[in-house]
Formats: structure tokens, sequence, C-alpha cells
């Protein structure tokens, strides 16, 4: 047996090619159905953006690709707090959450994604943060939501899910994947998808939990960063078959339009 045979069925062993705790492929609607949103991005010059690049270093950061770039900048941002879900942040914006882990605060995945989307955006990567939600995220009383980065690749013209509170970048076959990428990988190709930035002895593990949160997926008209004097607007692309969440876990209204296909959700960003 060749070397490459050999590893390909070491890691689909690892893996478990069987994936019984994986969820089928989702279906949505064509593209040409409906009209998509007009979504806001940070501008090139904007002064928070600058302010943070400079406060942080952050051109230490930038590689010769986007890739490259995200792949550092998730990194990076991984390693500076350990997760604690219950910790809020007295403010949501990238600066104040970096300034409260230099006292030693440690934060969720919302604050691991709003960072990291901060610090992409002050490269000149567009990105935002993407909410995930779980099939049951109306009767669920906990653990309903998991949030994410997504970056835009320029020099790809693909978008890539960026996991800050795991360092986890996903691929199928050396290809980045979206977050609905994702889903549909992990329905169709399981033991093809490989997470950058994650151990190896962990992508089994991270695939399971991190699979029943691809179901909903939730993203804001205003992406820029400083968060001031926001657009409203929330969109929500929902699958085929499934009615769009009207609460959070029993809770918390949600108010997003909702979307059907996935077009209207992931559109390419033009050069500032």
């Amino acid at each position: 047996m060749k070397r490459g045979a050999i590893l390909y069925v070491t890691l689909a062993g690892l893996l478990g090619l069987a994936c019984h705790h994986l969820p089928p492929r989702l279906g949505f609607a064509a593209p040409a159905t409906e009209e998509g949103p007009v979504f806001i991005w940070d501008a090139a010059n904007d002064p928070y953006l600058a302010e943070l690049r400079a406060t942080w270093s952050l051109e230490r950061l930038r590689g010769p690709t986007d890739l490259d770039t995200v792949r550092a900048v998730n990194g990076w941002v991984s390693s500076l707090w350990q997760h604690d879900g219950d910790s809020v942040p007295k403010q949501s914006d990238p600066a104040s959450i970096l300034a409260e882990v230099r006292q030693g605060g440690r934060f969720r995945c919302v604050e691991y994604a709003i960072v990291v989307k901060g610090c992409l955006s002050a490269l000149g990567i567009p990105s935002r943060v993407l909410g995930l939600m779980t099939s049951d995220v109306e009767t669920r009383r906990s653990g309903a939501g998991h949030a994410v980065a997504e970056a835009y690749l320029r020099d790809r013209s693909a978008w890539v899910m960026v996991d800050g509170q795991w360092n986890a970048m996903p691929f199928l076959r050396g290809a980045p994947l979206s977050a609905v990428g994702l889903q549909e990988a992990l329905a169709t190709s399981p033991a093809d998808v490989t997470f950058e930035g994650l151990p190896v002895s962990r992508w089994r593990s991270y695939q399971a939990w991190v699979a029943p949160y691809l179901f909903y997926f939730s993203a804001p008209r205003d992406n820029r960063t400083s968060g001031l004097d926001p657009a409203p607007g929330q969109f929500i692309l929902v699958p085929a078959g499934a009615d769009a969440p009207k609460v959070f876990q029993g809770r918390v209204a949600i108010k997003a339009t909702t979307v059907r296909s996935v077009g209207s959700i992931y559109p390419p960003v033009a050069s500032p």
C-alpha cells in the first residue's frame, strides 16, 4: 500500500467514516428565487480599525495571502484567553474586549468571534460575526447557539469560517469552507474535512460538537467593527422545509429577516 493511501486510511479511521452523529445535508432555495440583502462592510480608512491595528501591532500577523493572515489572526486570538461561557464584557467591541483580556478577562465564543472579526477587518479582510443555531433553538434551554467569524478571501473569491474559540478553520480537500459549506461537507464527505489550527486528534470531537449548530445561520446587515450607529437589520438563512425561528432558547425574541438561498447571505465583497 502506498504511503498516501496509508495516511488517508489512518485519518479516515480516526475520524470515523460512518460519522453517525452528523446531520443530513440541508437544502436551500435556488439563488434566483429571492433578492439578496445588501451588507455594509468596514471602510479601509476607518480610524477605529487604524487604532486597533496600531495598539495591538496587528501588521505582524499579515501574511502573503489572505488565508495566511486569517490563519495567523485566528491562532493569536485563540491563544489570548480561556473560554468562559458565562462571562460577558463591559463593552462588546474588539478594543474593549482586548483591554479586559489584558487584565485577565475570559469570555464566550461571541467575544472570540468579535475580536477575530475586528482584527481581520483592521488588516483589510472583509469579515463578520456569524451566529449558528441548532434546529431546536426555540425549545432548547441552553447551548442552542454558537458564534464564529467568517472572512472573505478576495484572492480566492471564497468565504471561510473562522472559529476563534477552537482555533479551527474548516477545509474540504484543501479548499476553505464557509459555515454552510462545512455543513454540506460534514453531511456528504466527513472523512475529507480537515480543520487547520486544531490537532488531528480533536477533529472528530469537533465535528460532532459543531455539526448540530449548523442549521440556522444568522448574519447582521451592518458589519462595521466599531459598532457606532449600526444600521438595523439581521438576516437568517433557513433551510428548506424548516420554519424561521422566532425565539432563542424560549426566552429571547429573534428579530431577523428570513432568506432561503445560500447566495443571499454569501455575497462577493468588492475591493474598497
